[in-house]
């Protein structure tokens, strides 16, 4: 089994998580002088970077693939979808780079029991295996 979404989290925190820092950087120089304005302003962006790191741990899906199942473990629940299922997998390029990788949006959608379709979103770096691998497993199991 190969995890599918192992950098999502990690793109979506990186750049509140940078933000955050920098924030309480710019406030530690800018307002030195005003102790109770700098607890003030490092108090409220640690908080604000603690809760969108918290938003994000708990709504991120991970993804996991083998050669005939997709499994999405989420918090409001686990999935089991049969790669025969997958209607469209999309990789679409983004123009955000990050440390010197590029980003792309990838896009699945599937049937669940009662026929409707139903997709997810992750993001990944382009040069990931896991996609290509995922994306050829897809095409092999493709019955037309």
């Amino acid at each position: 089994m190969t995890e599918l979404s192992k950098h999502n989290i990690f793109i979506k925190l990186f750049l509140p998580v940078i933000l955050g820092i920098l924030g309480v950087v710019i406030s530690i120089v800018l307002l030195k002088h005003l102790s109770i304005w700098l607890v003030t302003a490092i108090s409220i962006i640690t908080l604000v970077v603690y809760l969108i790191t918290i938003k994000t741990v708990k709504d991120s899906e991970k993804l996991i693939y083998d050669r005939q199942f997709l499994y999405i473990n989420s918090k409001r629940g686990n999935s089991k979808i049969s790669l025969e299922h997958i209607r469209k997998f999309t990789v679409q390029k983004s123009n955000i780079r990050l440390l010197g990788f590029n980003i792309v949006t990838c896009t699945i959608e599937f049937l669940i029991e009662d026929k409707r379709i139903k997709s997810t979103i992750f993001w990944a770096f382009e040069s990931s295996f896991e996609i290509n691998d995922f994306e050829n497993i897809i095409n092999n199991n493709k019955s037309y």
